[in-house]
C-alpha cells in the first residue's frame, strides 16, 4: 500500500471518528429533568409553614394551622433545608375534595424562589374552602428515601371561588366572568352577584321521555355540586334537553339604555367559552350556543331592559359550537369564540348582522343532543365561565 493511500485511510478514520465525536449525545441530553437521589445519610434539617405576600416579599409563620392566602399576592409557602441536594416532591391533597396539587424540584433547600401555592390544583378538582371541606395535609418526599414530613393545615382562601379567579386574572391583565359553578351562583362581575345570570332556566323535549336536568352532588369540580343532562333522543330530532342563562339578556347590563356586556371584548379569537364536562356514555354530545343582540330596535315597547326572548331571536344573531364528549371523568372545556357557526334557523338566532361580537354577547346555553348512531346522552357539566386573551387557566 502506498503512502498516499495509507494518508487517505487515515483521514478517513479521523474524519469518522469526528464525526461520530460530534453525533454522540452527552449523558444529559438524553436526560429530562434533573435527579438526585438520597444518600444514605440524607436529613431534614429544617422545615417550617408560611403564609406569603408574593409582592411585599413578607412572610409569617403559619399559626392554628390556617392558611390565610387568596390568588392575587398571599401564598402559601414552605421553608424547609436538607444536608445535601435531593429530588423532593410536594403533594398537597384534600380528601374530602379529591383536589391535588402536586410540584417536584431538585435542590438543597425549598424557599418562595422555587415553591408558592395560590390554592391552584393540579388534577382538575378545585380546592374548597368552606369549613366542610377545608381540611388539606402537605406532604413532602423525597426521591430515594422514605423520609416524609406532613402538615395538617386548613384551606382558608380570603377570597374563594370566582373571586379567586377574578383576582388572579386580574393580576394578568386579563378578564374573567363565572356564569355558574351549580353552588352559589356567580359572582358576575367580582363585586356584586347577580343571580340571573346563572344557567338555571331549564328546557326540554316533551317527547323524549326521562329527561334528567339536575343539580347534582355526583361529581363536582368547584363546591359540592354540578349540573346533569340525561337523556335519551326518542323521536331522533337531535334535540334532549338543557339549561340557558335566566333569561337571554342576563350577560348584558340590564339598564335600559345601557347594553353594554361586562365582557368588553370586541375580538373574536380572545374571547372564550370554558366549562368542566364530566362523561359518563361515551359520544353524548353538547351544543353550546351563545346569543348576541344585534337590533335592539326591534323589541317590544314594554320589554325595556331589553330581554332577549323568542320574539327577540327573531332579529338577532346566535352562535354554536358542539362538543363530542368522547371521554369518562372531568375534562376542561375550551371553545374560541372565532370558531363557533351561526345558528341556521332564523327564527332562533340566524336573523342578526351576521357578524361575530363578542361585546354583545347576551346569553349562553348548554344543550344535550343526540347522533344518529348514538340516541343517548349523560355528561355532567361545572364551572361555565367566560374569559378573554386565552382560554380558562385553572
Amino acid at each position: 500500500m502506498n503512502a498516499s493511500i495509507k494518508i487517505l485511510l487515515l483521514l478517513c478514520v479521523l474524519l469518522l471518528s469526528w464525526m461520530s465525536q460530534s453525533c454522540r449525545r452527552t449523558k444529559e441530553d438524553f436526560l429530562g429533568p434533573r435527579q438526585m437521589v438520597a444518600k444514605e445519610d440524607f436529613q431534614i434539617l429544617s422545615y417550617k409553614d408560611f403564609n406569603y405576600n408574593s409582592i411585599s416579599g413578607s412572610k409569617a409563620l403559619i399559626t392554628n394551622k390556617q392558611i390565610s392566602f387568596n390568588a392575587l399576592d398571599r401564598r402559601y409557602v414552605l421553608e424547609a433545608s436538607f444536608n445535601q441536594e435531593v429530588t423532593w416532591t410536594i403533594t398537597i391533597d384534600q380528601p374530602k375534595t379529591g383536589a391535588q396539587y402536586v410540584q417536584t424540584g431538585t435542590s438543597s433547600r425549598i424557599d418562595s424562589s422555587v415553591f408558592q401555592w395560590r390554592g391552584q390544583s393540579s388534577n382538575h378538582i378545585f380546592f374548597n374552602a368552606t369549613f366542610l371541606f377545608d381540611s388539606i395535609y402537605v406532604k413532602l418526599t423525597f426521591l430515594g428515601t422514605d423520609k416524609i414530613n406532613t402538615s395538617a393545615l386548613r384551606y382558608r382562601a380570603t377570597n374563594g371561588g370566582a373571586a379567586k379567579y377574578k383576582e388572579y386574572y386580574e393580576s394578568l391583565g386579563r378578564k374573567m366572568i363565572l356564569v355558574d359553578n351549580f353552588d352559589n351562583g356567580s359572582q358576575y362581575d367580582g363585586i356584586n352577584e347577580w343571580t340571573d345570570s346563572r344557567l338555571k332556566q331549564e328546557f326540554f323535549d316533551a317527547v323524549d321521555q326521562g329527561v334528567v336536568l339536575e343539580n347534582s352532588f355526583d361529581h363536582y369540580i368547584d363546591g359540592a355540586k354540578s349540573f346533569r343532562l340525561k337523556g335519551t333522543d326518542l323521536n331522533k330530532n337531535a334535540y334532549i334537553g338543557g339549561v340557558n342563562t335566566f333569561s337571554l339578556s342576563s350577560l348584558c347590563a340590564r339598564t335600559a339604555g345601557l347594553q353594554a356586556n361586562l365582557m368588553q371584548e370586541y375580538d373574536a379569537s380572545e374571547l372564550y367559552v370554558n366549562f368542566y364536562v364530566y362523561g359518563v356514555l361515551n359520544q353524548s354530545m353538547l351544543q353550546v350556543k351563545v346569543y348576541e343582540i344585534d337590533d335592539y330596535s326591534n323589541f317590544r315597547p314594554d320589554n325595556s331592559s331589553f330581554v332577549y326572548d323568542g320574539d327577540a331571536q327573531k332579529y338577532n344573531d346566535a352562535w354554536t359550537s358542539d362538543v363530542l364528549v368522547d371521554w369518562t371523568g372531568w375534562k376542561l372545556v375550551s371553545l374560541r369564540y372565532k370558531d363557533f357557526k351561526r345558528a341556521n334557523d332564523p327564527n332562533y338566532g340566524g336573523n342578526g348582522n351576521g357578524l361575530l361580537e363578542p361585546a354583545k354577547v347576551t346569553g349562553l346555553a348548554i344543550t344535550l343532543i343526540s347522533q344518529e348512531a348514538f340516541p343517548q346522552g349523560e355528561v355532567y357539566i361545572d364551572y361555565v365561565n367566560f374569559t378573554n386573551n386565552g382560554p380558562f387557566i385553572p
